[in-house]
């Protein structure tokens, strides 16, 4: 049922625009990005595991699954210092209240001020998984800190049946002289904990949310979805004290792109539009969404290798240039002048 807001004792927790849709299909509730489906689906499982006081048999399912997804772990990412994130089980709760107890006891004030009030309170009960918890871990919210390459990596697997591959920035070693070669072969870290049907639901809901209805959906109005089929989540992440922070996870056949904004506002107000301007420019398409392969930079993903020159130079792809005349030009050409703008971003368009 997705229903305005979901009641927890005396609080009530709504869905972000308090809009209901009545019962719906979990596709929908990802089209609609129904945050009342998820709050009681994650009371109800608290509730099963025991609540407060655990049982010995819990399972846990919101945050095990999760930590299958890969949240809470590194990506594997061939760049320094990556974070794993938080997945705050009821482990984490433990060791994070040993950890911080004695501050929130010093801090903590009861009837104090809104900070005070929960300094107090997890000072007395910080190490306890609490109904709210469960509630706004269901929908990406509380304790929960992810990245945005984790996400990419989810969101990728959705989109090629369910493997998680290591992200990688490099494709392959090439000696100075160009003449040894050697390619960085896809690495795969696990599978989604899920069958091929589920992941099948998963697209097809993903896939509505860009539809007629769908909360992106007037983000990617014209969008030739027949043609380049996109599936997307919008996300609004809130922190108290500051600006809702912006996520929007996207993917085709081809690409996924995964973009946040902090404190920038709505997943589609914020992300849409500047995740639609790189679509555009990959597949060459306008507005309308129009295809011209001319004006594509990459409209389906780069396999082979640039070229190496004998002296180890590489013979760099010339990128095409946004003419504002509508006209591409090649920036070789452009005679001293100033270069115009990115390809597929026309002059004084802010997003």
């Amino acid at each position: 049922n997705c229903s305005a807001s979901y009641s927890l004792g005396s609080r009530s927790f709504a869905n972000f625009e308090s809009q209901g849709h009545g019962p719906i299909t979990l596709g929908d509730a990802l089209k609609f990005s129904c945050n009342t489906v998820f709050y009681a689906l994650g009371h109800k499982e608290w509730q099963k595991d025991g609540g407060i006081t655990a049982n010995k048999d819990a399972k846990d399912w919101f945050y095990v699954t999760a930590r299958d997804f890969g949240l809470g772990s590194e990506t594997g990412i061939d760049l320094p210092n990556e974070v794993k994130g938080r997945i705050p089980d009821r482990q984490w709760k433990q060791s994070f209240w040993e950890a911080n107890k004695d501050a929130w006891c010093k801090q903590g004030k009861k009837g104090g001020s809104y900070v005070e009030q929960i300094a107090y309170e997890n000072c007395l009960e910080g190490n306890q998984l609490k109904a709210y918890d469960s509630i706004n871990f269901a929908i990406g919210q509380g304790d929960v800190l992810v990245t945005p390459i984790q996400m990419a990596t989810i969101y990728a697997a959705i989109s090629n049946g369910g493997t998680l591959y290591d992200p990688s920035v490099g494709k392959a070693i090439i000696s100075p002289d160009g003449k040894r070669v050697r390619e960085i072969a896809p690495r795969a870290h696990g599978k989604l904990p899920v069958g091929a049907q589920t992941v099948r639901d998963l697209d097809k809901g993903l896939r509505s949310v860009v539809e007629p209805g769908g909360t992106a959906a007037w983000r990617f109005g014209g969008w030739p979805q027949d043609k380049i089929p996109m599936r997307a989540k919008t996300g609004t992440a809130q922190v108290y004290g500051k600006q809702t922070t912006s996520w929007l996870a996207t993917y085709t056949d081809d690409f996924t792109i995964v973009m946040t904004i902090s404190q920038g506002g709505t997943g589609s107000g914020a992300s849409g539009p500047a995740v639609r301007n790189i679509y555009d420019a990959l597949y060459g398409l306008d507005d309308a969404g129009n295809q011209d392969l001319k004006r594509a930079l990459l409209p389906k993903p780069q396999k082979a290798l640039p070229k190496v020159n004998a002296d180890g130079t590489i013979d760099a792809p010339v990128i095409k240039a946004y003419d504002p005349k509508s006209q591409l030009v090649d920036p070789a050409k452009q005679n001293g002048a100033a270069p115009p703008p990115l390809a597929g971003t026309p002059p004084n368009r802010r997003d």
